[in-house]
């Protein structure tokens, strides 16, 4: 027979395929539901790991009301970067990956047994058991961190049937809201009403079953408790030095350069604006005028602060809004004939910007590009369906937006950070919006189309990327819809203070993982520091830590991305260092998994190509000025 053998460092350490095939065991906890009645059930995780080509395989049984084959691909991915740390394994496309999950009831599957998958996938690889008496709760995200999930209660109870001693949940969720039927008395009369009442989840476990209850933060937290073996560190333990993340944020000259000038291009097209406007209309478009006034005032203070991106984000809806003025006045005018030779023009914009921004390798700027070419389509299909009914003030609406955000399609395709090849962002399409789509399955299950709209929006908008070979759009709206979605169920019942140690974390590990890409790969990750600097934005200035965490996630998926698939252009950006304080490099030799992150990362590129950038972008907005002001 052929055995297949791959080197290691070691003898020891080398695995023959052939005879290699382990699994493991977990039981895991689930929420089935009899009517409207929920209730905990342990169901078991089996996972066998045999020679393969990188496929994955599962079944459940009975089958679940939602999908888990997106959170099984992470979940094999994830173990075996970990696994490959302790034991050389070869590739990933080595083996296959087997998941099997049982339960004698019907149950409601989704995210919530990812971080379970993960850790007895290691245990299979690695050829070692897991601690018995240990239960996990919790979604496995693609950065390792484990991500809420709900019927958590529910699931104390069941693992009090199988006699668990320790139960191990997301961080952020010892507490949890339960409502409960209240039974009170009036005269001879009997009532009921239902009230919210919030419940200590330690406390109950520990009073109710005697289970000890502990929170962890990402994967490496709940190794520690089934491997007691493997030496590695927690990461929760090291939550003061994360929030030093909290600070910081990058500069850099393409952001700063753009900015001013499109301040400046703003403030003049403002002023070329309200010189059009009769008394009458002034009035009319008072309250236009005064946001748009108010959004470059902030924005002008963004630059002071060194904020680049966010106030170009403020500066595009300050354009937006005058825009939208402008194109009122005109149809007032021209009427409907206006309405639609710049639907004309909009269209032959967008045609051509598609021709230039389909490619087998694209830089960073064009992706950013054909996410807003994907907008601007977006916003003209609402356009025409608003003319169609005849509400022509929605309709300009769009029309508008869509104008503004193909200007700015025009400033990012200029820049080059790093480049990526199409087919492989296409071949990751996949698990993106396979997992994405599982977790609006999974809020749309739990808490309603409400709370998952967003969500899909983003599912669909990457799919209308892709259809239009749009490869490096589609992956950045996957990565939105996925960041949206993960911290709309990390947030559930999360205290600010526990959401901002989240939010440091993330933020810390992405600043690791920039620097290097700055030292090792020579790549300025554009995207990542654009949302690390947006995350910052919205934490410290707008007291969103919601969003914050959202662009957080982003920045931690692009940066991921880039040390992924991006190659370096030694092209047009100079990255200056640390716009505030940095967090202080950590001397101890128990830093969890990884380097410090405080080093000076003062890279600096090759200069020249950002004149031409700038000066392009320059042309472009002189002519589009020039036309209004005729």
């Amino acid at each position: 027979a052929l055995i297949l053998m791959f080197l290691a460092p070691t003898a020891l350490n080398a695995i023959c395929l052939e005879d290699f095939t382990h699994e493991v065991t977990l039981p895991i906890p689930a929420v089935a539901q009899s009517g409207k009645e929920s209730f905990g059930v342990i169901s078991y995780l089996t996972v066998r790991v045999v020679p393969g080509s990188g496929h994955v395989y599962i079944e459940t049984w009975p089958l679940a009301e939602v999908d888990m084959q997106a959170s099984a691909r992470i979940a094999a991915h994830i173990a075996f970067e970990i696994a490959s740390k302790y034991k050389d394994l070869g590739s990933f496309d080595s083996w296959d990956y087997l998941y099997s999950v049982r339960s004698n009831s019907p149950i409601m599957g989704g995210p919530s047994a990812g971080a379970a998958m993960t850790i007895a996938t290691i245990g299979a690889l690695l050829e070692i058991k897991p601690k018995p008496g240990i239960i996990i709760t919790g979604m496995i995200n693609p950065d390792g961190t484990i991500g809420a999930v709900g019927g958590i209660l529910e699931k104390i109870d069941a693992a009090a049937s199988i006699n668990a001693t320790t139960f191990l949940l997301p961080y952020g969720q010892l507490y949890v809201n339960k409502t409960v039927m209240e039974k009170y008395t009036i005269g001879p009369f009997i009532y009921y009403k239902t009230k919210t009442v919030t419940v200590n989840v330690k406390k109950y476990a520990l009073e109710k079953y005697g289970i000890k209850v502990h929170e962890v933060l990402t994967i490496y937290d709940a190794l520690k408790y089934f491997y007691e073996s493997l030496p590695l560190n927690d990461t929760i333990s090291y939550i003061d030095m994360y929030r030093s993340a909290l600070t910081f944020h990058y500069v850099n000259s393409f952001l700063k350069n753009s900015s001013i000038l499109a301040l400046n291009y703003t403030q003049e097209y403002l002023n070329t604006t309200l010189s059009k406007m009769d008394a009458l209309s002034r009035i009319f478009y008072r309250d236009d005028v005064e946001k748009a006034q108010y959004l470059i005032q902030k924005a002008r203070e963004l630059i002071n602060d060194k904020l680049y991106y966010s106030a170009l984000s403020l500066l595009f809806q300050a354009n937006t809004t005058i825009t939208y003025m402008y194109n009122i006045m005109e149809y007032r005018t021209q009427g409907d004939r206006y309405i639609e030779d710049l639907t004309r023009e909009l269209n032959n914009t967008i045609d051509f910007l598609k021709s230039i921004l389909v490619r087998s390798n694209l830089t960073d700027g064009m992706i950013a590009a054909q996410i807003r070419v994907i907008d601007a389509v977006d916003s003209l299909e609402k356009a025409g369906k608003y003319y169609r009914e005849g509400d022509i003030y929605n309709a300009i609406r769009e029309l508008s937006y869509a104008e503004e955000r193909l200007k700015t399609a025009f400033l990012w395709i200029n820049f080059s950070g790093s480049l990526f090849p199409s087919d492989s962002i296409r071949d990751s399409f996949d698990d993106e919006l396979s997992f994405a789509t599982l977790l609006y399955a999974y809020i749309y299950s739990m808490y309603g189309s409400h709370y998952a709209d967003q969500v899909l929006r983003y599912i669909e908008l990457s799919e209308k990327a892709y259809a239009m070979k749009f490869y490096g759009g589609a992956y950045l709206y996957a990565l939105e819809a996925r960041a949206h979605a993960e911290s709309f169920l990390d947030i559930l019942g999360i205290s600010s203070s526990d959401l901002l140690n989240k939010i440091a974390y993330v933020r810390y590990e992405t600043m690791r993982e920039i620097n290097i890409s700055l030292s090792n790969k020579s790549i300025i990750p554009l995207l990542a520091l654009a949302y690390f600097e947006y995350s910052y934005y919205f934490e410290n200035k707008e007291n969103d830590l919601e969003l914050a965490f959202v662009f957080t996630k982003l920045a931690k998926s692009w940066i991921t991305a880039y040390m992924k698939f991006g190659t370096a252009t030694y092209g047009n950006i100079t990255l200056n260092n640390i716009t505030l304080h940095t967090p202080k490099e950590n001397s101890s030799s128990n830093e969890p998994n990884g380097g410090s992150v405080g080093k000076s990362s003062g890279e600096r590129l090759e200069t020249r190509a950002i004149i031409v950038a700038i000066v392009l972008f320059a042309i472009f907005l002189l002519t589009v000025y020039l036309m209004r002001r005729d």
